[in-house]
């Protein structure tokens, strides 16, 4: 190959944006074996030499393969005029590219971001298998080792698949408010939504890290510093994973739809919720597909339905599906003889009820949810030390002023006396 263009990424580790002549040509092998084809662009699987990679771009892809063949994904869109929101993948990606760690570690990093002909190529590590493998295996490509659930005894947050899922919401609210504004000559803030949060765009590397990924449809705006109702644009993701108020296409907007919806920063965490529920019946040993079923209101001896990917956890008017609380039940009695998970247990159905609220206006933000998933954590570890829940929630709220406080007993009897009167 004749002087191919050389990656590289700068001292500052932000991937540059290019704008390379036709005549350019790129060092890539093409293994056509996975070319996939979507509404928001082309991917495939390519192989680039070592020798035609930059030692800045080996150094990076040293945790995703330790192997000597280094594969990527290149995404490939055509660049589509008056068309913003479909264009905006490189302004979202250049953004997300600059979110610092621990938040980074959770979503796929960019290696290349360039123009070339009429299309955006975009340039990621390649990973063969996604979250929905991890769940489903559908297609028998999922290592066993990620596959494994929790076993007797184990211990639900030391699990690996639950602490990246964690991980996941960390990422999730650092994409939705901690990206830095990257335009000196704009006052305000980013606000950046995902439209596209499901199984299939959380992939799992062999060393069992999860990774946000397809950036296609998310949306960024900046907005006032002092702008408290936080809302964008609407994009249309997966009908399985959308909340309620999910209605009108991006189309729809772009051709200045009178009707255009505006969504709040929470919409994701309806999606997160979603994924957390089917991640927790997968650790839990349960049925996933018998849980499909239900939710798509068949019963058990049915067939596996052709259209479960597109049934929604809610029903209409603002109520969720009757499996999916079925489900908050069966989660949360499934520790009775563990009290620190039990309770840990009961903080998770509490929160995951909070972000499938069907009143986006009562449902929590991300920042609300890496919170609660802390606080759950600091707890549960409390009472595997104390032993004894209500010690740690005396603890907590605590009585550091006992005034009024007086000690009780009570005899053989009905009545309480103050122990000075025993």
């Amino acid at each position: 190959m004749f002087s191919p263009v050389v990656f590289q990424i700068p001292a500052d580790e932000i991937c540059p944006y290019l704008e390379c002549d036709e005549l350019e040509r790129f060092p890539y092998l093409e293994e056509k074996s996975r070319i996939t084809q979507g509404s928001f662009g082309a991917m495939k699987k390519l192989e680039i030499m070592r020798d035609y990679l930059h030692p800045t771009m080996r150094t990076r892809m040293k945790s995703y393969s330790s192997d000597d063949k280094l594969l990527f994904a290149l995404k490939s869109v055509k660049i589509i005029a008056d068309a913003p929101l479909r264009n905006m993948e490189r302004d979202v990606l250049s953004m997300v590219s600059r979110i610092p760690k621990p938040a980074c570690d959770n979503i796929i990093t960019l290696m290349a971001c360039y123009k070339w002909k009429d299309s955006m190529h975009f340039l990621f590590p390649f990973v063969e298998a996604d979250l929905s493998d991890v769940l489903r295996n559908i297609n028998n490509r999922c290592p066993n080792h990620l596959r494994e659930r929790l076993a007797e005894g184990d211990i639900l947050v030391e699990h690996w698949l639950w602490k990246e899922m964690e991980g996941v919401s960390r990422a999730l609210s650092a994409f939705h408010n901690k990206m830095k504004n990257p335009f000196k000559d704009v006052k305000g803030k980013v606000a950046a939504l995902h439209f596209d949060l499901k199984p299939a765009n959380i992939l799992v590397t062999s060393d069992r890290k999860l990774k946000i990924t397809d950036f296609g449809q998310s949306i960024i705006q900046i907005i006032d510093d002092d702008d408290e109702e936080k809302s964008l644009p609407h994009n249309t993701g997966h009908p399985r994973y959308e909340p309620p108020e999910a209605r009108p296409t991006s189309q729809d907007l772009t051709q200045g739809s009178h009707d255009e919806l505006m969504v709040s920063l929470n919409y994701d965490v309806w999606s997160l919720g979603c994924i957390m529920v089917e991640v927790l019946i997968h650790l839990l040993g349960k049925d996933l597909q018998a849980f499909d079923k239900a939710l798509a209101g068949l019963h058990q001896t049915a067939k596996e339905p052709s259209g479960w990917k597109q049934v929604r956890f809610f029903e209409e008017p603002n109520k969720l599906r009757q499996c999916v609380t079925d489900s908050f039940k069966t989660f949360e009695n499934e520790f009775q003889n563990d009290s620190a998970q039990n309770e840990y247990m009961k903080d998770v159905v509490r929160l995951l009820r909070n972000m499938l609220d069907h009143d986006k206006k009562n449902r929590a933000y991300s920042w609300k949810v890496t919170q609660k998933l802390d606080e759950a954590r600091v707890k549960f570890e409390a009472i595997r030390t104390d032993g004894d829940s209500l010690v740690v929630a005396v603890d907590k709220h605590g009585f550091q002023d006992r005034k009024g406080f007086k000690e009780l007993g009570w005899r053989n009897g009905p009545e309480i006396v103050s122990f000075s009167e025993m």
